[in-house]
């Protein structure tokens, strides 16, 4: 099942807008909903000449059979790379798109992927963005997905966050959330933040952050640091949860920026069980 949330109300959109955030939220409810675009190097040297791998995976969620047409119209600034489209999509040179069309069984993927080659100056910091838009048989529904890059900006796929301990602590027991930033490169202004659940009772006290400010305000932490060398960062924050007599989930997300550029998103979860306490059973005769 998958639902969509509104934050709110669609007409508070620009009318120019309005169509397409309808499009993306039915789109999600659809049969192909768990449809993926993605680009190999979401940020970082996007120069003349420089190559990337786009994939588009098109997931059939249907108890059905469903007949899919693909169209990916390139952005002007890239170009294909002969050889490297996958079998069974084809290439227009004329339109400078990419298509396919086919049947994809109920439950069942496919995947269309291939290399381009950047031909034009690209400004640093802006998006550039390459839209796929799909349509499939059963509700004859456009779904759009959106493969974004950020030309010039740091790649930070280096950085992770993590939960620690995953296994279960007593009631007050503490947990740890670490967040390694790692940067390619000085930078200017970086900030975050973090995005404490409910279920989770962060200690201030423990906050600690190896170059920066950091600051906790109720269920964010944020952190901001300047002329920040390359190499590593860590920032940690002990917390205690709530155990309760069901199974809980704790979503943790961080979202970093350096400058204006490209927002990183980085997410952990954390799975807790009910608290249990086996105690010994002594029989007597």
């Amino acid at each position: 099942w998958r639902t969509t949330f509104w934050a709110f109300p669609l007409e508070t959109l620009p009318p120019a807008d309005q169509a397409a955030a309808l499009g993306d939220g039915l789109s999600w409810l659809s049969d192909l909903g768990a449809t993926s675009f993605v680009v190999s190097e979401p940020a970082g040297d996007w120069a003349i000449g420089s190559r990337h791998r786009y994939t588009l995976t098109i997931q059939n969620n249907a108890t059905v059979s469903n007949l899919v047409t693909l169209t990916n119209p390139l952005p002007a600034a890239l170009a294909l790379v002969t050889g490297t489209l996958s079998s069974g999509a084809s290439y227009a040179a004329a339109s400078h798109t990419v298509s396919w069309q086919g049947a994809i069984a109920a439950g069942s993927s496919f995947t269309v992927s291939y290399e381009v080659i950047v031909n034009e100056a690209l400004p640093a910091g802006t998006p550039l963005q390459n839209e796929a838009d799909l349509r499939y048989s059963r509700h004859a529904l456009p779904v759009r997905r959106v493969a974004r890059a950020w030309p010039g900006d740091a790649d930070l796929a280096g950085s992770r966050l993590w939960l620690t301990p995953s296994t279960l602590q007593p009631p007050g027991g503490r947990y740890t959330a670490t967040l390694a930033l790692l940067l390619p490169a000085p930078a200017g202004l970086v900030s975050g933040s973090l995005l404490i659940p409910e279920g989770a009772h962060p200690l201030s006290e423990t906050l600690l952050a190896t170059s920066g400010a950091i600051e906790l305000y109720g269920r964010q932490l944020h952190w901001r640091g300047q002329n920040l060398p390359a190499g590593p960062l860590t920032l940690t924050l002990a917390y205690t949860s709530s155990v309760g007599a069901a199974e809980s989930w704790l979503p943790f997300s961080w979202l970093v920026q350096i400058d204006d550029g490209y927002p990183y998103l980085l997410d952990a979860l954390l799975q807790l069980q009910p608290w249990r306490q086996w105690l010994p059973i002594i029989a007597h005769r």
